[in-house]
């Protein structure tokens, strides 16, 4: 997956571009995510499929060490986990990943990045 955001140093994040991935196609919407405290950085590419949604991520800058997951927060207040991955620290590049979820795309509020205990480090909202 090709995949590209650029992240200000003292500003939200901007998406430069974000192509190839599994959430890619019409209909596909871009959200994004910054935490002025801390500076994670997230943008999430979200597409509808027969089954759900679609999920791409690129997220940059996590200051803890262990498993992040980033998790769908239906409208409903429902949650579903749509991937996790094992992050290195703040000086870690941007990390990648994709995966899904069986919420649909109108059914979803927003995402979140969290670690292992759910501490929330960014928001990611339309």
């Amino acid at each position: 997956m090709a995949a590209a955001v650029v992240l200000a140093v003292s500003g939200p994040a901007a998406v430069a571009g974000l192509s190839g991935g599994p959430a890619e196609g019409a209909g596909a919407q871009r959200w994004s995510g910054t935490d002025g405290a801390s500076g994670v950085a997230a943008v999430v590419t979200a597409a509808g499929r027969e089954w759900g949604t679609a999920v791409a991520l690129e997220v940059a800058r996590v200051p803890v060490e262990g498993v992040c997951a980033l998790v769908a927060v239906g409208r409903d207040g429902s949650e579903e986990t749509v991937g996790s991955w094992s992050a290195g620290g703040a000086e870690d590049g941007p990390v990648e990943m994709s995966g899904g979820a069986a919420l649909r795309p109108e059914g979803i509020d927003h995402f979140e990045v969290r670690t292992a205990d759910g501490r929330r480090l960014v928001t990611v909202t339309r």
